[in-house]
């Protein structure tokens, strides 16, 4: 019993797989999400610091502001004693007539070096005090006496500018506060009074302010002058940087403006610390997910992939094949139904199995009657023409070749024959010709040992060679025909027969009719009557077979190429379904 040929099926290759789209997706699923925490979380973690840092800057800043305003009050009481010392402003008041060039008596210059001294003492951090008279007398807490010249006049007229007000500025490397003295009884303009600090004045002030690393500060007066760090003194404090955070403040009553400004330089570091060390939790844990996302890939999609191989093995005609169910989620239920699906498709084959190869049977049986028999009536008229006109052995050989050839069509019990003995029918049936064509000259076979022995459908070449005669003959011209046959195995596994003549060649509108017929035959089902256009029926017949015997890769195929005559390329399986 033969069994239908089975094509394999090519199932288009993904271009990436089911394992590998379920691993990805939940890499991704677990890294972007982390990702962008880590991003988010970052960010407030910068901010959180930034601000912090800026929390501590102002705060610095209201702490110097309020300690420089506590000290410079202090320093402030000292520029207006004067005006409540009676010998002090009795000196003052004698000498505030700018008109008058008066020099200081022993007793007012004793008295008035006695209340400056008395200012400065106890202050370490006031160098000296000096006492401007209007006429041009300058008193000095060191107890010496000068004349101040016209270069003091622009200090002098900043005082002028707010009489009751004490100025702060820099002074010949350190800090001054001046100020215009005015008899507080009268409003008289009585002098002016100066009280030096020593350089190390605010610096020490500032030692008791803790600054963070990397910091600038900075304290100008209300003129813009910066009373510290002095011009030319050096950088400040912590050096400097690209970038800073800022905190400035200005006191009501000194009117000087503090600004003290950070390098974010540190800052950036603590943040790059803390993110190198969140990065590299957040890779392990990154690592972690990934190994159990491929972990749990693997063991959901192993299933899948174990299907896959069940279900190919089907495709490739082993109905008997059955997945193992293992589960009983949704996953086992697809393998419960795939044996199933298996179960009944086998059933099914094993039903329809034998009624499909007696319907083959019967269209082969049928296709094969079809062949036209007016070869044997022609051939019996001319044996018996020959035998009435003319005694000839050749008569006998006509009559045995004759009988050789009934004896291979009659035994229809077998549908197949070897290569071999179809080529001894089609030598017997080309030597009966050539009794009634006498342009026939050779008929060429080669075809290697091992394939004399492959089944082909009988009376495959008979309907080849009769075409050829009846088409390719040149009756008038007497030409001389050869007919060549060759038989090869191809790669592929085909066997492979070439039929090919001298004779006259097709032209191109009977070309295109045989052509035409084949591709009908192939287009029309085998149990479907039908008519082939013109001559050319036993070909067509033979494409039939061919295709329905091994398959679409295989038929009758006329060679465009060859314009000496005709050539035929026939293809068939090297091993028939159906023989036997």
């Amino acid at each position: 019993m033969g069994t239908h040929e089975k094509e394999k099926r090519r199932w288009p290759r993904p271009r990436f797989s089911y394992i590998g789209s379920l691993t990805l997706g939940s890499i991704l699923l677990v890294t972007i999400p982390l990702s962008i925490a880590m991003l988010v979380a970052g960010q407030r973690i910068v901010r959180y610091m930034e601000q912090t840092v800026q929390q501590r800057v102002d705060q610095t800043v209201g702490y110097l502001n309020t300690t420089l305003d506590q000290y410079f009050s202090e320093l402030r009481d000292l520029t207006i004693l004067p005006l409540y010392d009676g010998d002090m402003q009795t000196v003052l008041l004698a000498h505030a007539d700018p008109e008058q060039q008066k020099y200081l008596t022993f007793e007012e210059q004793s008295k008035a070096t006695a209340a400056l001294s008395s200012i400065v003492y106890e202050k370490p951090t006031v160098r000296s005090t000096d006492l401007y008279l209007l006429d041009g007398n300058q008193l000095n807490s060191s107890s010496s006496v000068l004349k101040w010249t016209h270069g003091e006049r622009k200090w002098m007229e900043v005082c002028d500018g707010d009489q009751y007000r004490t100025f702060i500025l820099p002074w010949a490397g350190s800090l001054a506060l001046v100020r215009r003295l005015q008899d507080p009884l009268t409003g008289r303009h009585a002098g002016y009074i100066k009280v030096e600090l020593e350089q190390s004045a605010v610096p020490s002030l500032l030692r008791q302010v803790s600054l963070p690393e990397g910091s600038e500060l900075s304290i100008c007066n209300d003129a813009g002058q910066c009373i510290y760090p002095l011009p030319g003194g050096g950088p400040a404090p912590g050096g400097s940087g690209e970038k800073y955070l800022s905190g400035f403040m200005t006191s009501a009553s000194t009117n000087l403006k503090v600004v003290v400004r950070v390098a974010t330089s540190g800052l950036e570091e603590d943040i790059r610390a803390l993110f190198s060390f969140a990065v590299a939790v957040i890779a392990c844990a990154l690592a972690l997910s990934w190994l159990f996302a491929v972990a749990a890939s693997v063991k959901l999609t192993r299933p899948i992939l174990e299907l896959k191989e069940k279900m190919a093995q089907v495709g490739e005609g082993r109905f008997s094949t059955r997945a193992t169910v293992q589960s009983r989620d949704e996953i086992g239920q697809l393998e419960a139904m795939f044996n199933s699906m298996a179960e009944s498709i086998e059933m099914l084959i094993n039903e329809v199995y034998e009624e499909s190869l007696a319907s083959k049977e019967a269209q082969i049986s049928a296709l094969q009657s079809q062949i036209n028999p007016h070869f044997l009536y022609n051939t019996l008229e001319t044996i018996n023409m020959m035998a009435i006109n003319c005694e000839n052995y050749e008569v006998s050989e006509a009559v045995s070749n004759l009988g050789q050839m009934m004896h291979y069509c009659v035994s229809n019990e077998q549908h197949f024959a070897p290569l071999a003995e179809e080529l001894r029918f089609l030598q017997a049936y080309y030597d009966i010709q050539t009794l009634r064509f006498e342009n026939l000259r050779s008929l060429r076979v080669d075809a290697p040992e091992d394939v004399l022995g492959l089944p082909v459908p009988k009376l495959l070449l008979q309907p080849f060679v009769e075409n050829i005669m009846r088409h390719g003959l040149d009756t008038a011209s007497h030409r001389p025909l050869d007919i060549w046959l060759t038989a090869r195995l191809a790669g592929s596994g085909q066997l492979v027969l070439v039929i090919q003549n001298n004779g006259r060649p097709m032209t191109g509108q009977e070309r295109q009719r045989v052509n035409e017929n084949l591709r009908k035959a192939e287009s029309t089902p085998p149990n479907a009557p039908w008519k082939a256009s013109g001559h050319g029926y036993g070909l067509t017949n033979v494409h039939r077979r061919l295709r329905l015997i091994y398959g679409e890769a295989c038929g009758v195929f006329l060679d465009d190429s060859y314009t000496d005559g005709v050539r035929f390329v026939l293809r068939l399986g090297c091993a028939p379904h159906g023989a036997g």
